[in-house]
């Protein structure tokens, strides 16, 4: 696995995955199951998700691209770990 920088309005996340898309899933699974979400307040998300694997300050729209929507309903089919 690689590390991926995942932003969307500001939400910030570093994460393992095996590509971009996989460590979009896999950030907002770490977001919204862990006690991260409860010392901190909700975050405002944008239309798109971008991961890159050169930080936060070098994203660009070269970085890959999610469309929040498409990403909501990716995440209805994500097999969740329990």
């Amino acid at each position: 696995m690689r590390k991926y920088y995942v932003k969307s309005g500001d939400l910030r996340v570093i994460i393992l995955g095996e590509d971009e898309k996989d460590a979009i899933m896999r950030a907002l699974e770490f977001v919204t199951t862990s006690d991260v979400q409860a010392t901190k307040p909700a975050a405002t998300l944008d239309h798109f998700f971008y991961a890159n694997e050169r930080g936060f300050v070098s994203m660009d729209d070269s970085d890959f691209r999610m469309n929040t929507e498409e990403v909501i309903l990716e995440l209805m089919d994500w097999d969740w770990e329990e």
